[in-house]
């Protein structure tokens, strides 16, 4: 070994850093010596680097050994560290059981509202290239539409799909989806029949996404047509849950309804269609739709200019190609679409309307969501409370940490004194952060697995969506992001304390560092609980809407004879049959049929000439069966409701709402008066036979205000297609309706083979409608609650740790003759400005939240005062409360043992 090897190769294992600046020192100098020696000789330097290594030997080597060697030691030191931290957590075992708790607490909310965010907002299709994919139509459109429309329109007909598809020359190609899924009975091999959810979709759907198939094969596009033999595709998930997974399911022959199907493939793992929420369980052709769904066609266009809107497409860019071009295009298309459907409407009123519309073309690398639309800014809003818990959890733990510095300067000065340096200590305070944060982010994430799966299934119960999520490596990167921020956080307050170097100074001086820490906990807790009291006013008056009718006893379900192979007229004939049968059930008191329900997420309105104004007004609109307002107990005003014998009369009955009336038959009477009501396709003319009070039966937000009509069921309009129906049934006293006695007595009174969906009580369905209010103010109440408590444990720590520092003081006063009182005045007093301060503090940011709630609440103002004093009186008493055990620990301080002590 060359000179100094062996020394310093024991050096390097001994002292690390040291050796490796002496090595370079020597590098340094033999470097200089040669490049001397050259110039003397006059030959150039430039080997100078490697005479100078040959010389002095092995300098590279050692000095990668001196930094392994530090490497080691950095290891060594951060075990050291970590078993130090261990130490002292088993020594304060409830104080490091209250920290992993409320941090689990915060990181939990946090991590399971990113989840959702990013399922939401952020997730992209996985499917390859999804940046290269536009989509035509509203991406938060759920449902289907049948009519006219004007401005914006949120999905397509066939035949608008088919004249895009076939003249669109920026998009590589272009699919289409229906835009919502269809609960169907399917039965297995075996004869065994369940419901599943059904999606119908072009034949290229799949090999425009460029995914491949699990088993099987997708469809073909000369197979998907309306006389091919049907074939579906299952979804991998509900192959695996309904038929394990059974690999012989591949060309086995299912049943749906009236007609037999051949599975031919099963869609990839992972993939859940395009839209988030809506998981179809079965894709068939769009041409297998009239079969899907007899008795409705909606691959035809009907007579005249409605139009059925039930298909959302989405396309794949060519090469080279971008958004805007696509967009640009396929406005032209669409255009010329709307021009033809213009050209057949009955008035220039309709035609100008028609020719509004747009279609809406935006990038869908994300693809659509029926999530996003209802709860994507409610979902933002408590994205942003949890992440002030988080704050307060880190600024609270900050605090109570700071407040055991005072019990630790003596330790950390003696360390100082002895020649510790600062970045030693500090790195010990990290190490006992850190195991603190990542003992909170292991119990977080548990809980956020359980909340994820609670939001969820919350979200998919309340908008009849089917949802699975579960938290992926962009959920656990956040995690422990979080995890690394709250050690930091919480750490850096009392580094900066104990590594001081005049720690005696610091200690003489007054905690402002607490004090402030706790006002701002205040005012974090001001904002969460003035915003928890703004949705607790907003729910309250969304109970008190009035409904107009008695929701008590009523009962709702749907049919619909068009699967059972009944046409208009036989549809009708069992409308009137079943409602007879349903008033003879035992316990039924009434019963009535209508066309859009109660609280069933189904609306329908119009336009309607009233006499005395020149221009048509809108208005809600709803047909109904002889019967209804008295089965739904909704007063009649003025006039009757239908009856049976309405059918033979020549012009149809109309029977308006009180409101309709107020605002456009002021100070006349409206019995009599022939009301013009225009249709997509047709305008009849309606006789007014009653008035019936105002009723809300769509959405208790916004239509208890608007002006409604209705018509009878079975006159006054010619259905294009078999209507379905909704049943109104109201029972005495607590009785309900069994579901197979109702089956039974819808069989046998008409004669079809008809089954009854969606039972609900109409009180429970109003409940379903306020699930996003209650889950707002459950969410931000418990949030709330945890920064009150949060708050009060902060300040009752600060008072706690300035008791303990002024002991020597209260012990001097009390010696001078301070009453117990005046000195448990004087600790309330301090706690209570400080409480004050941060609410004072804590009033703007509490008016800035108000403002960016203000579309989730309801009649209630964003600058509420009630609530904003409210939540001030709830923060003084916590405030309140959390000082008084301190103050009272001060009372009773001995003045003789403290002045010994001292």
């Amino acid at each position: 070994m060359k000179p100094g090897g062996i020394w310093l190769n024991l050096r390097a294992l001994l002292r690390p850093r040291r050796a490796e600046r002496d090595l370079q020192e020597e590098v340094n100098f033999h470097l200089a010596m040669e490049t001397r020696k050259l110039q003397a000789a006059g030959q150039p330097a430039l080997g100078a680097e490697r005479r100078a290594a040959a010389a002095f030997g092995g300098a590279d080597r050692v000095l990668e050994e001196c930094r392994d060697a530090r490497g080691l030691r950095w290891l060594r030191d951060a075990g050291r560290d970590l078993r130090l931290a261990l130490r002292r957590a088993g020594r304060q075992p409830g104080f490091a059981l209250l920290a992993v708790a409320t941090l689990a607490l915060g990181i939990g909310a946090n991590t399971a509202l990113f989840t959702l965010v990013e399922a939401v907002m952020l997730r992209p299709l996985p499917v390859p290239h999804p940046q290269q994919l536009v989509l035509l139509g509203d991406p938060q459109f759920n449902g289907l539409l049948s009519g006219t429309g004007s401005d914006a329109m949120p999905a397509l007909s066939y035949s608008q799909f088919q004249m895009i598809q076939s003249q669109s020359r920026s998009l590589a190609g272009l699919a289409a989806f229906s835009s919502t899924t269809f609960d169907t009975p399917v039965s297995g091999p075996h004869g065994e029949a369940a419901n599943a959810q059904t999606q119908m979709v072009s034949a290229n759907y799949f090999q425009l996404l460029e995914v491949q198939p699990a088993r099987g094969r997708f469809f073909a596009a000369d197979e998907a047509t309306p006389a091919a033999a049907p074939e579906a595709v299952l979804d991998y998930d509900y192959w695996q849950r309904r038929f394990g997974g059974d690999p012989a399911l591949v060309g086995a022959t299912l049943r749906l309804r009236q007609f037999s199907f051949t599975v031919i493939g099963i869609a990839p793992r992972g993939f859940r269609g395009t839209t988030l929420g809506l998981e179809p369980d079965l894709y068939f052709p769009l041409p297998l739709q009239p079969r899907i769904f007899t008795g409705r066609n909606w691959l035809v266009d009907p007579p005249g200019v409605r139009r059925v809107l039930w298909l959302t497409a989405i396309g794949r860019l060519r090469p080279g190609a971008t958004v805007a071009q696509a967009k640009s295009e396929t406005a032209a298309i669409y255009g010329r679409s709307v021009q033809a459907q213009a050209a057949l409407a009955p008035d220039a009123r309709t035609r100008a309307e028609l020719l509004t519309q747009t279609l809406p073309v935006a990038t869908a690398a994300r693809g659509a969501s029926a999530v996003s639309g209802p709860f994507g800014k409610p979902l933002w809003i408590l994205f942003a409370l949890v992440g002030m818990v988080l704050l307060m959890v880190t600024v609270n733990l900050s605090g109570m940490l700071l407040s055991q510095a005072a019990a630790r300067e003596r330790e950390f000065a003696m360390r100082l004194a002895l020649g510790a340096r600062r970045g030693r200590l500090l790195r010990q305070l990290a190490a006992e952060s850190l195991l603190l944060a990542a003992g909170g982010g292991l119990a977080g994430w548990w809980l956020a697995l359980a909340a994820t799966r609670w939001l969820v299934a919350m979200v998919a119960r309340q908008y009849g969506l089917a949802w699975t999520i579960t938290p992926d490596a962009t959920v656990l990167g956040f995690t422990l992001l979080l995890c690394l921020l709250t050690a930091v956080g919480m750490s850096l307050a009392p580094a900066l304390r104990l590594t001081r170097r005049d720690l005696a100074a610091g200690a003489r001086r007054r905690p402002t560092a607490g004090r402030g820490l706790v006002v701002a906990q205040v005012a974090l807790s001001l904002v969460l609980v003035s915003g928890a009291a703004l949705f607790a006013r907003s729910l309250g008056q969304l109970r008190r809407v009035p409904l107009g009718f008695q929701p008590e006893n009523l009962y709702s379900f749907s049919l619909n004879p068009a699967y059972a192979g009944a046409d208009v007229p036989r549809a009708l004939q069992a409308y009137r049959d079943i409602t007879t049968a349903l008033r003879r059930l035992p316990g039924v008191t009434a019963a009535a049929a209508s066309d859009s329900g109660l609280f069933n997420n189904q609306h329908s309105s119009d336009t309607v000439t009233v006499p005395g104004y020149p221009t048509p007004v809108d208005a809600n609109m709803d047909f109904v069966g002889p019967g209804y307002f008295a089965a739904l107990d909704i007063p009649i005003i003025q006039g009757r409701e239908f009856t049976s014998a309405d059918t033979a009369r020549g012009l149809p009955p109309m029977v308006i709402d009180q409101t309709l009336a107020r605002r456009y038959f002021p100070g006349r009477d409206p019995l009599g008066q022939v009301v013009t009501v225009h249709f997509s396709d047709d305008a009849v003319a309606c006789e007014v036979v009653g008035v019936a009070a105002p009723v809300t039966q769509y959405n208790l937000r916004q239509d208890h205000t608007d002006p409604q009509f209705y018509l009878d069921l079975y006159h006054g309009r010619r259905y294009s297609e078999v209507p379905a129906a909704h049943f109104e049934v109201r029972t005495a006293g607590s009785g309900t309706l069994r579901l197979a006695e109702l089956n039974a007595a819808i069989r046998q009174a008409s004669g079809l083979s008809l089954t009854v969906s969606a039972l609900d009580s109409v009180s429970a369905r109003i409940n379903d409608t306020l699930a996003p209010d209650v889950l707002l103010l459950q969410l931000s109440g418990f949030f709330a609650l945890l920064a009150l408590g949060l708050a009060a444990l902060g300040l009752y720590a600060m008072l706690g740790w300035a008791v303990a520092r002024r002991r020597g003081e209260i012990g001097l006063r009390m010696a001078l003759g301070a009453r117990a009182s005046q000195v448990t005045g004087m600790v309330l007093r301090e706690g209570l400005w400080l409480v004050a301060a941060g609410i004072l503090l804590g009033v703007g940011a509490s008016l800035w939240l108000g403002r960016a709630l203000a579309s989730l609440l309801f009649e209630v103002q964003p600058s509420d005062p009630l609530s904003l004093a409210a939540a001030a009186a709830v923060l003084l008493a916590a405030g309140g409360l959390a000082a008084l055990l301190p103050a009272r620990r001060a009372s009773r301080t001995d003045p003789a043992r403290t002045l010994r002590l001292d």
